[in-house]
C-alpha cells in the first residue's frame, strides 16, 4: 500500500511539473512581450540577416519613406486589425495580401521584396498580423487563429478593390502556414493563388520541431500540455488545423518556396504539403537559403517564380 501512495504522488508531482512546463512554454511562445506592444518603437535586430545586413537596412529605410494608406477590419474575436496598404504607380487589377511570420512584421519581411512587387505591377496590402505590431491580440495563434483573418482581409479587399481584382495571399513562415490553411476556408472568388514561403506543415508539427530541435525539450508529452493551456487560454486547439489537410480541400494554384538549408521550418515540411496534393502546385527550393531567406540569397529566382505564377493564374 505504501509503494502505491509514493507512486502516486509521484505521478502527480511529474504530472504538474510538466503542467507547469507546458504553461511556461505556452507563456514564452504563445504570448505578447512587452517589446511587442501596439506601436512599439523597438528597432529591428537587422544583425540576425548576417552578410545580407546591410541590404535589409537600405530595403526598411525605402520602405519606411514610402507613402501609405493604413486600413483596419475587426477580427471574428473583436480585435481590431491593421494593414498598410501601397498601390502602383499606374492602375492594376493585381493585388498582393502579404502575412508576415512569427514575432516578425510586414516591414522586416516584406521590406526587401516589396518594391520589386510593385514595379511588376502588383499593388500591397500588408497585414500586421494578430498580436504584431499595431494590431490587437494576446495570444499568438500559429495560424489556426491567423487563417481565418486571412479570410476576413481576403473579403475586405475584394469588396474594397472590387470583384474584377485579382487577389493573391502571400505569407512568409507562419503568415505561410495561415496563407495555406486559409484555402480550406471560403474566401473570395477573385483569390487566384496562394504563395507560400517557408511554411509550416502543421501548427503542432512544428511546435514538437522546436521543441526538440531548437530548445532541446522532450517534444512529448510537452506538447500536449502546451496544447492545453492553448485550449484553455487562447481558446484553440494546435491540433485542428494543418496545411496539408487544408490543400487537399481545395483547388486553387498554390506555389511553395523554402530555402535548402531552413533549420527552424525544415524544408521537408514543403515537400510533404506538395505531396498531399502534386496538382496545381509547385515547390521551389532555393539553394543556400536559411529560414525566410530565399528572396535575400536568389532574389531574381524568387521574382521569376512569383511573377510567373501570378501571371499564369
Amino acid at each position: 500500500m505504501g509503494f502505491f501512495l509514493y507512486a502516486v504522488i509521484a505521478a502527480a508531482i511529474i504530472f504538474v511539473l510538466l503542467f507547469a512546463l507546458g504553461y511556461g512554454c505556452f507563456l514564452y511562445s504563445f504570448t505578447r512581450r512587452k517589446s511587442e506592444r501596439p506601436y512599439s518603437t523597438a528597432p529591428i535586430n537587422t544583425a540576425k540577416y548576417k552578410e545580407h545586413e546591410e541590404k535589409v537596412k537600405r530595403a526598411i529605410s525605402e520602405y519606411d519613406q514610402t507613402e501609405k494608406q493604413t486600413f483596419s477590419i475587426t477580427s471574428r474575436d473583436g480585435l481590431k486589425l491593421y494593414a498598410s496598404y501601397i498601390p502602383t504607380k499606374e492602375p492594376t487589377d493585381k493585388l498582393i495580401i502579404a502575412f508576415h511570420g512569427y514575432r516578425s512584421s510586414a516591414r522586416a519581411d516584406f521590406s526587401p521584396i516589396f518594391k520589386k512587387l510593385l514595379n511588376n505591377g502588383y499593388s500591397l496590402l500588408l497585414v500586421d498580423q494578430r498580436c504584431h505590431s499595431r494590431s490587437d491580440g494576446k495570444y499568438i495563434g500559429f495560424g489556426v487563429l491567423e487563417r481565418l483573418d486571412v479570410c476576413d482581409w481576403a473579403s475586405f479587399a475584394a469588396d474594397r478593390f472590387g470583384a474584377d481584382t485579382k487577389i493573391y495571399i502571400y505569407g512568409v513562415s507562419m503568415g505561410a502556414a495561415s496563407v495555406t490553411m486559409s484555402s480550406a476556408l471560403t474566401l473570395p472568388k477573385n483569390v487566384r493563388g496562394i504563395i507560400a514561403d517557408c511554411g509550416f506543415s502543421a501548427p503542432y508539427a512544428i511546435v514538437k520541431h522546436v521543441l526538440r530541435n531548437h530548445k532541446k525539450i522532450p517534444p512529448y508529452p510537452t506538447a500536449y500540455f502546451i496544447n492545453i493551456w492553448t485550449n484553455l487560454l487562447a481558446g484553440y486547439d494546435l491540433k485542428k488545423a494543418s496545411s496539408i489537410k487544408a490543400i487537399k480541400q481545395s483547388s486553387l494554384p498554390l506555389l511553395l518556396i523554402h530555402g535548402a538549408e531552413d533549420r527552424y521550418v525544415p524544408t521537408e515540411m514543403s515537400r510533404i504539403v506538395y505531396n498531399a496534393r502534386p496538382k496545381n502546385t509547385r515547390l521551389v527550393i532555393v539553394e543556400g537559403a536559411r529560414h525566410a531567406r530565399s528572396h535575400l540569397v536568389n532574389e531574381t529566382l524568387y521574382l521569376e517564380e512569383i511573377v510567373k505564377f501570378i501571371e499564369n493564374n
